[in-house]
């Protein structure tokens, strides 16, 4: 019976590996809580309140002009007054002064008024100042000259002759100003203007008079060049983005709002500002914390309980299963598990038997297979070698009566001939990592025992760890490639001069006639016949005549370059194939060249022969051209050249050349 230590043993492997995965999970959980609040919730909540304060800041703007047009609506009253009217044209100007008194204008939240004529001329300025009001103010003429800010705007209202208002912020040397130009109309709404009243009120001062209506408590009022406007704000001034859309900056507990205001003019004028507190992302920071914590404690607990199960229940099982395991690690026929087992261990227990019973019937197998292997590896008649790491490593007697007995340990690459380009490209190919292609075939040139000699290879890649191995078939075709060479040479090449034969010549004809059709281009092609072959033959004997087609072919062979095709094509007729192009002067030179060649004496065991040569000649075009038509009308520029009087050039087109 197991005591209660061994109920509780649980491999100390399996303890970290539940620990490790334990804690990972519970740190994983942990950290996508908390990304998720910091990723998704609290940037979510954060352009809340960045949209809530651009709105915001767009309401107070508008809550700051609206404030500001009350201003508007109360000089519209003045503008009616006969008496304001009469001032504009020089009369009654006393009749006004109790109306811009120092209590007056604070009510109406005016700074300064100011009069003018029709021309824009002024007729008084007032300035509230403190508790009192300054008249016809110096400081203020400086602001009121044509080429002032507002002078501009004041004298095209004054040039146009339309009664319309002018409001908005204007700059002066004191600051910004909202200021309200209305035409003085009088009693006759009808008629042209009697002058132009001017109410003005410093920007910032709109706000303190509006608070409690408008505006917020907090809101600020800042001219454009205010040396408290916050350095975000002085950046997004100096980038000229004042009037598209709010400025939000975020904070650590409230974030700024800030808007732009524009002159009469479309510039900015001033800026308006007002923070807000950040209650809702303070409180999702706090409850995302909050609530990693809380799931880091409960991941835990429940991975404490995992690792007590796993140690109570499958401990002592394990560690019996391990052991028996362990076992199957030796080599050769293994014994099957003894556990008895009910449950889903039991399951384990029977698949690990299967599995076991397999691998004894593999391994009887494979020894069979290697004793098979070995036995025809020795016997084999073909040369193998076993290559590994470039070397070989074990060859059969047949390879040693190939390269020698001392194979074993020799570099592969040893084995090839150097001067034979197939057998460099096939002991690179055998020197490449293993790929694809498991198996290939390749002819080249290998050094053996008694020399060089031609082999055939058939590679096969073995399966194992880097790469495997390669076994090499060789087969010594020498003696096939031998018979192969002569029966090619007895069948295209005649046995006599060693030349080619008709049969070769009409194929390599068509083929350059066929590739120069496609290329567009030209071909050159001799046919010659000996001149006064057949008086050797009928005095001196076929002996003599052979000997002499022997000389006359050794001496036109003599003249041709690379890649022209001399051939015998019957009795004593030769045909000559030109390689390349040549112009109609090089093909006489050529032909003139087989003249001289051919006409000097051949010396026979009777003496002394002279035989020479007809050549046709035919320079055509390969488009539409065959085989069969071009011999046949080189061979009728060779005849036009023998009845022209022998040993002569005539070319097809019936023009005949006389050495």
């Amino acid at each position: 019976m197991l005591s209660f230590r061994q109920r509780l043993y649980c491999p100390g492997t399996l303890a970290r590996q539940a620990a490790l995965w334990v804690c990972a999970l519970s740190l994983l959980v942990a950290a996508l809580v908390w990304a998720l609040g910091r990723l998704w919730l609290i940037p979510a909540i954060e352009t809340g309140e960045r949209a809530a304060a651009s709105a915001e800041a767009l309401r107070m703007r508008d809550s700051y002009l609206e404030a500001a047009s009350g201003m508007v609506r109360a000089q519209r009253d003045w503008t009616r007054w006969q008496q304001l009217a009469d001032a504009a044209n020089g009369v009654g100007l006393e009749h006004l002064l109790p109306y811009v008194s120092p209590a007056r204008l604070a009510d109406l939240g005016v700074d300064w008024v100011a009069l003018f004529k029709p021309d824009a001329s002024t007729v008084f300025t007032a300035e509230l100042s403190g508790r009192q009001v300054i008249f016809d103010s110096q400081r203020l003429a400086g602001a009121l000259r044509p080429d002032s800010e507002f002078g501009r705007h004041l004298y095209r209202l004054a040039a146009s002759g339309d009664p319309y208002v002018i409001s908005g912020i204007v700059r002066f040397p004191t600051g910004p100003y909202y200021i309200s130009l209305a035409p003085v109309q009088g009693l006759h709404a009808s008629g042209e203007p009697a002058g132009f009243l001017l109410w003005a009120s410093r920007a910032d001062r709109i706000v303190l008079r509006s608070q409690s209506t408008f505006l917020r408590n907090n809101t600020r009022v800042l001219s454009l060049t205010s040396r408290q406007l916050p350095d975000e704000v002085v950046a997004w001034r100096n980038a000229g983005r004042t009037t598209d859309a709010p400025l939000t900056l975020m904070r650590s507990y409230r974030v700024d709002s800030w808007i732009g205001v524009s002159d009469l003019d479309g510039r900015p004028a001033l800026f308006l500002g007002q923070s807000l507190r950040r209650d809702q992302s303070q409180l999702a920071s706090a409850q995302v914390n909050r609530l990693a914590l809380i799931a880091v404690a409960a991941i835990l607990l429940v991975g404490l309980a995992a690792v007590w199960v796993v140690q109570s229940r499958l401990g002592a099982r394990l560690a019996a299963l391990g052991g028996a395991l362990r076992r199957l690690e030796r080599p050769g026929q293994v014994e099957p598990l003894a556990i008895r087992a009910d449950d889903e261990l039991g399951e384990v227990v029977r698949a690990v038997n299967t599995l076991i019973g397999r691998k004894n019937a593999a391994e009887a197998g494979r020894v069979i297979s290697e004793q098979r292997f070995e036995h025809l590896f020795e016997h084999l008649a073909h040369g193998l070698l076993l290559v590994e790491g470039g070397r070989v490593v074990q060859a059969n007697p047949a390879a040693g009566e190939q390269f020698g007995d001392c194979l074993p340990g020799t570099a592969l690459a040893g084995l090839f001939c150097d001067d034979d380009a197939r057998a460099m490209a096939i002991c690179a190919r055998c020197a490449e990592p293993a790929g694809q292609q498991v198996s290939w075939r390749g002819q080249c040139r290998l050094l053996g025992r008694s020399g060089a000699f031609e082999a055939e290879l058939t590679a096969t890649r073995l399966p194992g760890a880097d790469g495997g191995g390669l076994l090499l078939q060789v087969d010594d075709i020498s003696e096939r490639e031998a018979n192969w060479h002569a029966v090619r040479q007895l069948a295209f090449h005649d046995a006599l001069t060693g030349l080619v034969n008709r049969t070769l010549f009409l194929d390599r004809l068509e083929h350059r006639l066929a590739q120069d059709a496609r290329a567009g281009g030209t071909f050159v092609l001799m046919y010659m016949d000996l001149d006064g072959f057949k008086a050797v033959n009928d005095h001196l004997g076929h002996a003599a005549g052979d000997r002499v087609l022997q000389v006359a072919a050794q001496r036109m062979a003599a003249c041709l370059r690379d890649g022209d095709t001399l051939a015998r094509l019957s009795g004593d007729e030769f045909a000559l194939l030109l390689e390349g192009e040549p112009g109609h002067g090089r093909v006489v030179q050529i032909a003139n060249r087989l003249l001289a060649e051919l006409k000097a004496p051949i010396v026979l065991d009777g003496g002394p022969v002279r035989v020479s040569a007809s050549i046709g000649v035919l320079l055509a075009q390969a488009a539409g051209m065959c085989a069969a038509t071009a011999l046949e009308r080189a061979d009728a520029a060779m005849y036009r050249a023998k009845h022209a009087g022998k040993a002569g050039i005539a070319f097809w087109d019936g023009t005949p050349l006389t050495a």
